[in-house]
């Protein structure tokens, strides 16, 4: 039997990569290295080239998303993905923002080196939110929740 891992997504800068990062059997599959193909130079941060102008969309997108959400999942307990439409059915859980956390959340932008085109598509995504999930405190990172849940 092929092993389910949890598939988690949240909101940018909750910690989703932070938590791949440093906690074993976790990976983060960040929409951005699926949905787009880079064409900028090759010494640019991956962080900072968020919303950089420099991107073509790529001819697999969502199907290469899809499938390495699904190839993941098979190998790690939980798979981090950001949400967007195309990949919704997937998501086991969804992490929302607080609605008064967007200060904090720009804050951790801007420490990780995002551009201000990157931190202005999040706040418009902030503004439109649903606020539907598993609802994160105003300044709760998705480790916390996680380690809380008794998932980590």
């Amino acid at each position: 039997m092929m092993k389910m891992g949890l598939v988690v997504s949240s909101f940018s800068g909750t910690g989703k990569s932070y938590i791949a990062a440093r906690h074993e059997n976790t990976v983060d599959l960040d929409v951005g290295e699926y949905r787009f193909v880079y064409d900028g130079p090759v010494d640019v941060p991956f962080e900072a080239r968020k919303a950089m102008r420099q991107f073509s969309i790529n001819p697999e997108w969502p199907a290469n998303y899809h499938r390495a959400i699904i190839e993941a999942r098979g190998r790690h307990d939980i798979v981090f993905v950001t949400m967007v439409p195309e990949i919704a059915e997937l998501v086991d859980v969804y992490f929302a923002p607080h609605p008064d956390s967007w200060p904090i959340l720009e804050t951790r932008f801007r420490e990780r080196g995002n551009p201000e085109r990157f931190i202005e598509i999040q706040k418009m995504r902030f503004d439109s939110e649903s606020y539907e999930g598993v609802q994160l405190g105003v300044d709760e990172f998705l480790e916390d929740a996680l380690i809380h849940l008794g998932v980590l």
